[in-house]
């Protein structure tokens, strides 16, 4: 059964639901109260947290909780939870929960992105880059219609060119700095 549920303002109740199956559950404001979803073949629907998208949201929007009954065992996604369940940016990943839960503006989900946030690329690039988010990304502006919800840039990275010397300098106590022979109290030259 596939819906779509609107709460124009918060949430503070609590809602049970036996599957979300491909279905949106859109919270206006804040969520304060309790959201249960009892189906344990995967959650594939979306719940939106401040679907209103407050200019400046502060993460308080978010004090309530989502309880997700997967193959893995129920995980509460809630503020005062540890990771991996600690909301809004729990660690719960795609391939356990399938479906996604998320505050406005959504962050992109750095454990289930490919390559893993803050995971270095030493093998040269990567052919591929997957940027998880922690809702649904559309392009809301209709008036620039080459313009994508998202852009992602490159960084160039440099390298310092080094220089071919073996040439030492050092500090001698009269001050000035003089190649010397000693290699106590010296540094190679870059």
């Amino acid at each position: 059964m596939i819906f779509s549920l609107d709460v124009a303002g918060a949430m503070d109740g609590s809602i049970s639901v036996g599957t979300l199956s491909e279905s949106v559950l859109f919270i206006g404001d804040g969520l304060s109260g309790d959201i249960t979803i009892a189906d344990t073949d995967g959650f594939e629907g979306s719940i939106v947290v401040n679907a209103n998208a407050n200019a400046d949201p502060d993460r308080e929007l978010w004090s309530g909780s989502v309880s997700v009954a997967t193959s893995s065992g129920t995980f509460n996604l809630a503020p005062a939870e540890s990771q991996p369940a600690k909301a809004p940016f729990y660690e719960v990943t795609s391939s356990t929960l399938v479906g996604t839960v998320g505050l406005v503006p959504f962050n992109f989900h750095p454990k289930d992105s490919a390559p893993t946030h803050g995971v270095s690329v030493v093998t040269g690039a990567p052919t591929s880059v997957q940027i998880h988010h922690y809702g649904p990304v559309v392009d809301a502006d209709d008036d620039l219609v080459n313009t994508p919800p998202v852009r992602v840039f490159e960084a160039l990275l440099t390298l310092p060119r080094a220089r071919a010397t073996t040439a030492r300098r050092c500090a001698t106590p009269s001050g000035p700095k003089s190649p010397m022979a000693s290699p106590t109290k010296c540094s190679a030259a870059w």
